[in-house]
Parts: structure tokens; C-alpha cells; sequence
């Protein structure tokens, strides 16, 4: 990834990082994630987002050319707005984002710590499952059983962070190809697993696998595992 920092008029730092399957424009406090395709808007602020439905390069052409030619590299001095990945990303004076986007689902998640605010989760890649971006948690959730890893990451979704889950059998090696990207991973000499969505044995055990050494398989749903959640 590639970075570049800039100071606003309003002495707020303008963070943009470019990635392979996403983008990422940090306004102080607010951060907005726009997927490669400009299909997804992830809005992490505590101010509100204002959306409009409207043609960004339209109002991206309304400009004047300097200020078109600040949007495309999101680092004016007196900064205030950008284009990225074919959505306009506008911050007001009060701080509240206004994202304009023609067929765009905008995402606004609220700022906090930990899990609980998405805001430093890892994407490893696609999804194998979905082919969306894949991104875990920056730690674990606890050691839990089965069931209950699943109503936790049920609470989350209900409090707005849409997505968040268990990861697939699939996924859970997927993690494990890409643990060098993940922090906070159980550096234990002791075996150790995490949980996966995949049931097995009817319905009784579920699939695990130790992120330290890559061994798993099929245990009962009643045991206390690691939960290390995803979205995609």
C-alpha cells in the first residue's frame, strides 16, 4: 500500500491509503473506506453521514480545475473533499460526512476500541468464499464455546457493523496462508484454536484450526475456543 499525508485547513490530518481491493481516506477523527469498485462506502464517524444520490463525476465536473486536480490526489491544503474510487467523499465544518454516490451502499459504523469499531481490522485478500475483500479483527474476541461466538458476533451485527462473523473452514486456513498480515495472533507454545462457522459430525462439532501451526478439525461445540471474527 501507498500513503500520503497532508494537513487541512482545519488542522486536521488527511491520511489516503491506496490498496488492492480498497481504499481508505482518513479526515481526523473520520475514516471512510471505499472498495475497489466504488460499490461499498464504509463511513467510521461519530459526526453522521449525509447521503446523496447523485452522479459524483457530475459533481466531481462542477469544480473548478484546481480544485478537481486537489480532489484526484485527496491532499489539498485547504482540503475538504476528494473522488475516490468514483465516490465523492465531502467532510462539512461540523464534521459530518456527506458521501455522494450514484449506486453505492454507504456504511456508517461508529468510532470506538478493539473489535467493537472495525476501524483497524486487516483485509488478507478476497474472501475464498464471498471473493469480496476479506478482513479479520486486530484480536481475538476471547475463548468462548461455539454457540456463543456465534450469538456474540450476532450482538455486533445488530449494533450496526454489518458483516461480522465467524470464518468459514475455508477462510479459517486462509487466515492461517496470511497469519504474518494478522496481529495479535495466540503466540502460546501450547496448541491453541480458533473457532470456524463450518459445522460437521450433524450439527455437533464445528471445525477449528490452530492459527500457530496450522492443525485443526472437528470439535464439539461445547468447548472453549479462541474467536478471532471476520467481515467480507
Amino acid at each position: 500500500m501507498a500513503a500520503r499525508k497532508a494537513k487541512a485547513a482545519q488542522q486536521n490530518e488527511v491520511l489516503l491509503t491506496v490498496g488492492k481491493d480498497a481504499s481508505v481516506l482518513t479526515l481526523g477523527k473520520n475514516k471512510v473506506e471505499v472498495s475497489a469498485d466504488g460499490k461499498t462506502v464504509t463511513a467510521y464517524t461519530n459526526f453522521g453521514v449525509e447521503v446523496k444520490a447523485a452522479d459524483p463525476v457530475a459533481a466531481f465536473s462542477s469544480l473548478a480545475p484546481a480544485q478537481q486536480d486537489a480532489a484526484s490526489f485527496n491532499l489539498a491544503k485547504n482540503f475538504n473533499g476528494a473522488v475516490l474510487n468514483g465516490v465523492r467523499i465531502e467532510q462539512a465544518k461540523d464534521g459530518h460526512l456527506i458521501i455522494t454516490a450514484k449506486d453505492s451502499k454507504v456504511i456508517n459504523l461508529p468510532l470506538a476500541g478493539g473489535n467493537e469499531s472495525l476501524e483497524n481490522w486487516v483485509c488478507i485478500g478476497a474472501s475464498v468464499e464471498t471473493g469480496k475483500p476479506l478482513y479479520v479483527a486486530p484480536e481475538d474476541s476471547g475463548t468462548m464455546s461455539w454457540r456463543k461466538a456465534q450469538k456474540y458476533a450476532y450482538g455486533l451485527r445488530c449494533k450496526g457493523q454489518d458483516g461480522v462473523r465467524l470464518p468459514t473452514e475455508r477462510e479459517l486456513q486462509q487466515m492461517f496462508n496470511n497469519r504474518a498480515k494478522i496481529p495479535n495472533l495466540n503466540t502460546e507454545k501450547w496448541h491453541h484454536e480458533h473457532w470456524s462457522a463450518t459445522s460437521s459430525n450433524f450439527g455437533t462439532c464445528a471445525q477449528s484450526k490452530c492459527l500457530k501451526d496450522g492443525t485443526g478439525g472437528a470439535v464439539g461445540k461445547g468447548a472453549y475456543l479462541s474467536v478471532r471474527l471476520v467481515r467480507s
